[in-house]
């Protein structure tokens, strides 16, 4: 109506938690090539309406895979 638009970016599970609708979400997925953006799929939007969060569905694939490496370096 205002014809404006908000962009949060977060890692917050607890934001993530709230009712969000998933079609108001982009993905940001690291790649090899660089990073990549993409909304939800079908299924990750039929978890959600079926009552799972956007953190639920979405936060573990923001974890890098070999994220536990890191750990090694401390």
């Amino acid at each position: 109506a205002f014809g404006r638009q908000v962009v949060i970016t977060t890692h917050s599970t607890m934001l993530l938690k709230a009712p969000i609708d998933g079609r108001s979400i982009v993905l940001l997925e690291a790649q090899p090539e660089g990073t990549s953006a993409r909304l939800p799929s079908e299924i990750e939007l039929g978890l959600m309406d079926a009552g799972l969060s956007a953190a639920d569905v979405l936060m573990p694939k923001t974890r890098p895979a070999n994220i536990d490496q890191l750990g090694l370096f401390e």
